[in-house]
Formats: C-alpha cells, structure tokens, sequence
C-alpha cells in the first residue's frame, strides 16, 4: 500500500488551539433518528441502544456501518457524512451501550461490545432488507480496531473499509509488557468500572479534553474493563492477520498521534494489497482530528472521493 502525506493548513502554529477548534464544529444530529430499536441485554434487563441513519440520495451504492472510537456519540458525526449521502450511499450507526444517547451506565460498554456491533450490522441488513447491497465499514480508533476484526470474522461480508486513526496498537511509549498486561487483566476483574489514570498530553489538549467531557454524551477517559477487551482485540486481530479480505481499504493517520500506534498501523497496511488501498498520513493532526475544524473536513473528503473510485470500480 503506498502511503501519501496531506499538509493540513491550519496547522499546529496558526494561532488556534485544540479546543478553539472544536468550538468552530456545530453538531447536526443524523436526519434519521432510531431506524430500528435495537436492545442489549445486561444483568437481566433490556437495554436500548441508540441508532442513526443517514439515508441516500439517488440510486443506492451501498451501505456504510459507522462505528467510533471510544466514549464518542454518533450525533456528534450526523452532518459529517452529507456528501457520502449525496453520492449514493446510505448509512447507519449506534451509539455503545453506556455512551451518547443509549442507556446504561456512563462508560459502561455491556458484556459484548463486539456481539452488539454484529447484532445492530445483522438488524439493520434484516430489516431494510440489504442483503444484496455492497456493504462498507467507516470506522475511528477503536471502532476501526473493531470494524477489522470484524472483516477477519466475515471475509466474505464486507466490500471495504475506512479506517481512521484505527487502534491496531499502543503507541510505543505506551506499550504494555507482559507484567503490566497482566496487571491489567487483574485490575479488569477488581477495579471493572473505574477509569484508567491517564498522563498529560500537554496543557492544550488537556484544555480541549476537559472542555468536550462536561458534555454528558462524551466519556474521556477509559474504564480497565474496556482497556483489557481492546487489548485482547488486538491480539485476536494479530493472530488472524491471514483472515483480512483482500478488498480495498482506505487509512488515515494523524502525524502526531499521541493515543495509537502509527508504526503499527503502517505494518498492518504493508500487508493489505488490494490495488484500490490508500493510506493517508495527515501532517499536523492529533489523534482527535474528526474534532477539530479544517481537519476532519479534508479526511472525510479524501474518503468521499476514495469510496466513489472504489465503487465504480466494483460497478
């Protein structure tokens, strides 16, 4: 897979800050509230689980399966997706058991992430009847993790993917030895809801993440429980690297991630050879570039223009 660069203006030294930045994005909910009702089971009761839909314009392309990255809400994304509508394709998302607008404790992810993820992709393809539509995942951080994973269970199912900033691994100076990996283990099973002490990233972005959490819809910072499924994603998704479909993917990378691996993100595409692959590095971007103004405007059109190709190359 060849790997492009894309210099980003503003950039890191024009005067704005992370959190000036997302104070420019304005919010738009999905135009399509809850399409299905779709429930999770925990400790006994039925949990409701909110669903968006953002539907088509035209002749249908194909669906897109929208899954984000940790403690974030789909209606934050609802008019990011308006000129993928416009070029034909329809597409769905739900917000985590525990985040956005679903039920259940706050940051509380259920039993199952991954089973209410395949529950929510198998309903909406049910319900609509879209069995015979070309199927795509869009996924940030840990839902990118989570939608690869997913492609390695179904090979067959998906058509391609978008992967952002995907959690393939640690960054390297966050890396979990065997040691520590096993105290976390520990520290899922005795401490399971309490969040994870996390280090500065620097009184800025610090700023932008206490800012953004007051919303009650976003949750910052990770629980040990989570943190431990997530690793143990990865080491499924390792040990089953000859599962990835040859189908084509596009993946974006910011340049000064500070939350996931770029190394192995960059491994993990020098695998894939689809020639339709495209791997972006975007100069100057943080990991939480969909939430910053003259970022995620230009990632979410090198995606637009990267998924028309790819289509009509499968038409």
């Amino acid at each position: 897979m060849v790997e492009s660069r894309q210099s980003l203006n503003p950039n890191s030294h024009d005067g704005e800050t992370y959190l000036s930045r997302f104070l420019k994005i304005t919010p738009i909910d999905f135009p399509v509230q809850n399409p299905i009702n779709l429930t999770t089971y925990v400790n006994g009761v039925d949990i409701k689980l909110h669903t968006v839909e953002y539907p088509n314009e035209g002749e249908l392309k194909g669906v897109i399966f929208v899954f984000l990255g940790y403690g974030a809400f789909q209606d934050f994304y609802g008019g990011y997706f308006k000129d993928i509508a416009k070029a034909g394709f329809r597409i769905f998302g739900f917000d985590r058991h525990g985040f956005g607008r679903s039920e259940g404790a706050r940051g509380e992810t259920g039993p199952d992430p991954m089973g209410d993820q395949w529950r929510f992709v198998d309903s909406i393809v049910e319900h609509f009847k879209l069995q015979d539509a070309k199927k795509f995942i869009f996924g940030i951080s840990l839902g990118g993790l989570l939608g690869m994973r997913m492609m390695q269970m179904r090979p067959d199912y998906f058509c391609g993917a978008m992967l952002n900033m995907p959690w393939f691994d640690m960054p390297e100076n966050k890396q979990f030895g065997f040691f520590k990996r096993f105290g976390l283990k520990i520290a899922s099973k005795l401490f399971k809801n309490r969040t994870i002490p996390m280090p500065s990233n620097g009184q800025e972005y610090d700023e932008f993440l206490a800012h953004m959490v007051k919303d009650p819809r976003f949750t910052g910072f990770i629980q040990y429980h989570m943190a431990e499924f997530a690793l143990t994603m990865q080491d499924e998704m390792n040990a089953n690297l000859e599962h990835i479909p040859n189908v084509p993917f596009f993946i974006a990378m910011a340049e000064t991630d500070l939350n996931v691996s770029n190394t192995r993100i960059r491994e993990i595409a020098a695998m894939l050879k689809n020639p339709k692959n495209k791997t972006i590095t975007y100069e100057n971007a943080v990991h939480a570039l969909f939430y910053q103004d003259g970022f995620y405007q230009k990632v979410m059109k090198d995606a637009c223009d990267w998924l028309i190709d790819v289509n009509e190359m499968m038409t």
